[in-house]
């Protein structure tokens, strides 16, 4: 009688064992296949030419606040200088 009892118990956890392991890999089952829906169905958005197109250059030649700072925005697609300023270095530093 023991022994049997012993038995319907080993059964009913292996049971549970079993459900449990079953309902964890049909959630990871669904988790991959959102997963990969989402990243395989996701486009890259193109934003044109104007985003990350132009890099700016600053230099600024001396240590006194009559020097100047120039600036160039050069088009990164071409290679062409889009425009070039020169502003005083006293608008840039506040003391």
């Amino acid at each position: 009688m023991i022994i049997l009892i012993l038995e319907v118990l080993i059964i009913k956890s292996l049971y549970k064992m079993e459900r449990k392991k079953f309902t964890i890999g049909v959630l990871s089952g669904i988790c991959l296949t959102l997963f990969l829906f989402i990243t395989i169905g996701s486009t890259t958005i193109n934003y044109g030419d104007g985003i990350g197109r132009y890099q700016i250059s600053t230099t600024s030649v001396g240590e006194q606040e009559d020097t100047y700072v120039y600036e160039i925005i050069i088009d990164t697609k071409n290679g062409n200088v889009h425009s070039r300023k020169k502003t005083r270095r006293s608008n840039f530093v506040h003391n």
